[in-house]
């Protein structure tokens, strides 16, 4: 996937971000955040996903000279704190922000920082699709990467177990009419615009659901745990510490050097193969 990828663009330096914790300020805002990914694995399964994981960030990428950021520490309390993926790549994003970025990822909440230099390769299933300016609105049936997070703080996001606002999504209806998400969002570009024309739009049929007072305390709680700019990465000193870290790590990375590295590591190779039973 990755070479395949690689053989698409062009780039000057990359790097593989990776969890160390969940966020304890998201599970403090809603303690189910991202609980169905123990639930739904066995403890076997999920030691082996762990296991296989930690083969790819201690053996396979560093054999490949591909930098990994991956950042947890103490806090003044001395508890062990880490942070997410997401939170590292806005993090890098906003560190590198004069220079084209490309997000190669299958989470579509990258969605959000798609800018002028910012893209992301969203690869479902082994389609990909280059989510740009210029490609979003026909691509995700949004108007902007802005439309686009405030699409997910309706609908909210089952990946993560954040539930949205209750009646209302963008699947069809029992008789095949639109979801009742997309009139707001024909409406509205965003939550500070749902909220400041809400005198304006509270007697509309479509937004009767979502004025509910429960509605708008799901909304803003979304808000804090799907908003990336809202989040650690936009820490000023996280973000000088994931360019440092990225930079250190800098090598010639392309896809001849990668599969130079792999045809020098062939048992490696042969690992890393039996374990993709593992990996979903």
């Amino acid at each position: 996937h990755l070479i395949k990828r690689l053989k698409s663009i062009s780039i000057d330096r990359m790097a593989i971000f990776w969890d160390a914790k969940r966020s304890a300020r998201r599970l403090t805002l809603y303690p189910g955040y991202k609980a169905n990914r123990t639930e739904e694995k066995g403890p076997e399964e999920t030691r082996r996903v762990h296991q296989q994981m930690d083969l790819m960030r201690l053996r396979v990428f560093p054999a490949l000279g591909i930098p990994q950021v991956r950042i947890e520490g103490t806090n003044e309390e001395g508890k062990i704190i880490g942070y997410e993926g997401d939170d590292l790549i806005y993090a890098a994003c906003q560190a590198f922000s004069e220079d084209s970025t490309i997000i190669l990822t299958t989470d579509q909440d990258f969605v959000q920082l798609v800018s002028p230099v910012v893209s992301v390769i969203l690869d479902l299933s082994g389609e990909a699709k280059v989510i740009s300016e210029r490609t979003v609105r026909t691509l995700m049936k949004v108007k902007s990467a802005e439309h686009f997070l405030f699409k997910r703080l309706i609908s909210g996001d089952s990946s993560d177990r954040i539930p949205g606002v209750g009646g209302i999504g963008p699947g069809k209806g029992k008789n095949g009419e639109k979801g009742k998400i997309w009139p707001i969002l024909a409406k509205c570009r965003n939550l500070d615009d749902l909220f400041a024309r809400r005198e304006e739009l509270r007697n509309d049929p479509d937004f009767k659901l979502v004025f509910r007072p429960q509605a708008i305390k799901n909304l803003l709680r979304n808000l804090e745990l799907m908003d990336l700019s809202l989040g650690e990465g936009s820490d000023h000193e996280l973000q000088s510490l994931v360019m440092t870290t990225i930079l250190e790590g800098v090598g010639e990375i392309s896809v001849g050097s990668i599969q130079d590295a792999l045809c020098d590591n062939p048992s490696l190779v042969s690992e890393t193969l039996n374990a993709l039973p593992y990996f979903d």
